[in-house]
């Protein structure tokens, strides 16, 4: 349980270090460019989400009791995240060259600032359950959850600096809010503590994951379907993220990083019983052994 708090709690003050990307636009070349381009790292992003919804859903699949309770939970998580966007339509803003024509009010920042507390809390919670998987599982997490807090971030700056906030002001505010992780944290650190919640956790995060694919990333990107270029290098980088992640994974694999609940968790204690037996065996045998001697003489 030590290692999953540690790894867990490193992934969470990554994610709170990334708040603080807002510092580069302190750079007024570098904050243009970084506009123009966020689309790519948008489509970058969708690749590895996919990959990690697949892979969360597939373990609560794998050590759920019932293989119905994954897949009705996995909806749990959609419909919930439906419902969190619709009421709070500002919690997901990707600031990208062809979007925010209309200037942003302070009104509409603090909506937004209160939907990506909630959003944090949410990813305070899937951190915990994703490193008590495997190692693997927790990093490839949070490096999806990383790539999409750096895009919210950006978005959340140049929202805030539209609403009147100054530089220091905007960092200050997106800090604060990416605290909002820590609670999440220790709550899925308590939940994870129960090990039937733990599959209906990952369910419930792996339909996070498809919502925010399906209904946030995808759709920036075919945004841009009529420009024939673009739209290709896109979707290579959609390919690339989606690669990555899995060539991460057998990295994982090949380091022993990798699944520690299935094929070491599960078959380790299999495979302790089997040795027991064999044990039982030898012991049996040697016995034999020495009663057929003691015939013999």
């Amino acid at each position: 349980m030590m290692t999953v708090i540690f790894w867990s709690l490193g992934a969470a003050l990554a994610v709170i270090a990334v708040s603080l990307i807002g510092v580069l636009f302190t750079w007024q070349s570098l904050g243009r460019w970084l506009e123009k381009n966020l689309i790519y790292l948008v489509s970058f992003s969708a690749g590895v989400f996919l990959f990690v919804s697949y892979h969360l859903f597939n373990e609560a699949r794998e050590i759920s009791a019932n293989g119905l309770t994954p897949v009705l939970f996995l909806f749990v998580g959609l419909i919930a995240f439906f419902i969190f966007d619709y009421l709070i339509p500002e919690s997901h803003h990707h600031h990208t060259e062809d979007d925010c024509q209309d200037k942003h009010t302070p009104i509409d920042a603090r909506k937004m600032l209160i939907g990506d507390g909630i959003h944090n809390i949410g990813d305070g919670i899937i951190i915990a359950p994703a490193f008590m998987i495997s190692i693997e599982i927790g990093l490839i997490t949070t490096i999806s959850i990383l790539i999409h807090e750096a895009l919210q971030e950006i978005s959340e700056f140049f929202v805030l600096r539209q609403a009147g906030y100054t530089t220091t002001q905007a960092l200050i505010r997106n800090f604060l809010i990416s605290l909002t992780i820590l609670p999440g944290l220790m709550v899925g650190l308590f939940l994870t503590t129960t090990e039937t919640i733990l599959p209906i956790l990952l369910a419930i995060a792996a339909g996070a994951f498809i919502y925010v694919v399906v209904a946030d990333l995808l759709p920036a990107v075919m945004h841009y379907r009529r420009k024939l270029k673009t739209f290709i290098i896109l979707l290579i980088l959609f390919a690339t993220g989606l690669g990555l992640s899995i060539g991460l994974e057998k990295i994982a694999d090949s380091f022993g990083l990798g699944h520690g609940h299935d094929e070491s968790g599960h078959h380790d204690d299999h495979d302790d019983d089997h040795l027991d037996d064999d044990d039982n065996h030898l012991i049996t045998d040697k016995h034999n052994d020495e009663h057929s001697a003691e015939d013999y003489y």
